[in-house]
């Protein structure tokens, strides 16, 4: 089956898939035909053709023994699709394809993929909504300030606009891989650092426990959304971009440190654009800090995460923020906004 999504247009509709398969293949009159899966329709361009509805569509059973998809002759093996829909009366009816196993598992994928498209759709724009929507503020409780409403206090008390946001908002879930409970988000005004994340998460040893907070700093960018449903399905891999910043010295393990290495993942010219940005380094070098950068093209955002700190939340100086700051411009400007 040739995949040909977001290629051809078939009677007004995006063609996802299409293929040849075996209509009815148990039957006298078997045909082999054209198959086209559209963003609305299964067609199939037989004698008597038939273009049946997704949302009609009630189940799609797949049946293909497939050992290893890599090998050649898995291309060979018979495979079939039963659709059981119902028809424009109402009664329910089923169509079997069959091509072969490496094709039927195509087939099925794609109506699988096209009857979720709304859904993604929605999650999609769901996250373009999250980001360009007001946020409630609170005022935060005693209990707060010893919590993540300390950060708020704290960025506020080296001249930031910080406000401490209303609990359970969606960017909650956007941890920078750091995993954890949220304690809250705060929002941070004329800066393209949207929101800072303060996350908590449990240790355990022999002899003591507590918590590690981290905080992650989250630079929305509308740009690096994912324009393909199939990546939203699992059917392409989401490649989360990640970098991070590298002490080097001039001995290793107690040598001075001496510059700073971008290293990551990054298509592009970002680590290029970090390296070679001496002002921010030579403060990362005096702050003896280390920096990890992801990007989560199905949040459409990038974060900024600092070392984690034991016991207590991390409180930023200045010159650290001005750092954090710094980044996000280059994460931007690497998005092309």
């Amino acid at each position: 089956m040739e995949n040909s999504e977001y290629g051809d247009i078939k009677d007004g509709e995006r063609v996802i898939f299409r293929g040849k398969v075996k209509v009815n293949p148990h039957s006298q009159s078997v045909e082999v035909v054209d198959c086209y899966i559209t963003g609305g329709s299964v067609v199939i361009e037989s004698t008597e053709p038939l273009r049946i509805p997704l949302d009609k569509i009630e189940h799609c059973h797949l049946i293909a023994d497939i050992a290893n998809i890599y090998y050649s002759k898995a291309q060979l093996t018979p495979g079939t699709v039963t659709l059981r829909y119902r028809d424009a009366s109402g009664r329910s009816q089923s169509a079997e394809l069959a091509t072969s196993a490496f094709d039927a598992g195509q087939l099925s994928n794609a109506v699988k993929k096209a009857q979720n498209a709304p859904e993604i759709a929605g999650l999609r724009q769901m996250w373009r909504n999250a980001w360009n929507r007001k946020l409630a503020y609170q005022t935060p409780t005693a209990t707060e300030l010893t919590k993540g409403g300390k950060l708020y206090a704290d960025l506020y008390a080296i001249g930031l606009d910080a406000r401490m946001i209303v609990r359970g908002q969606l960017e909650e879930q956007v941890d920078g891989d750091y995993g954890g409970a949220s304690l809250g988000l705060i929002e941070i005004q004329h800066s393209p650092i949207r929101l800072v994340n303060v996350l908590r998460k449990p240790y355990h040893t022999e002899y003591a426990h507590g918590h590690f907070y981290r905080n992650v700093y989250l630079v929305p960018d509308s740009t690096i959304f994912p324009d393909s449903t199939m990546f939203w399905e699992g059917y392409e891999i989401p490649v989360h971009g990640y970098g991070r910043s590298v002490r080097v010295k001039n001995v290793p393990l107690f040598g001075r440190v001496i510059d700073v290495r971008w290293e990551g993942n990054f298509e592009g010219d970002l680590i290029r654009r970090l390296g070679q940005d001496v002002s921010l380094n030579q403060a990362l070098i005096k702050l003896k800090e280390d920096i990890e950068i992801f990007s989560y093209p199905e949040y459409g955002c990038w974060t900024i995460s600092p070392p984690s700190k034991k016991d207590e939340p991390a409180t930023p100086s200045r010159e650290q923020w001005d750092c954090y700051e710094a980044i996000a411009r280059h994460l931007l400007g690497s998005s092309g906004k």
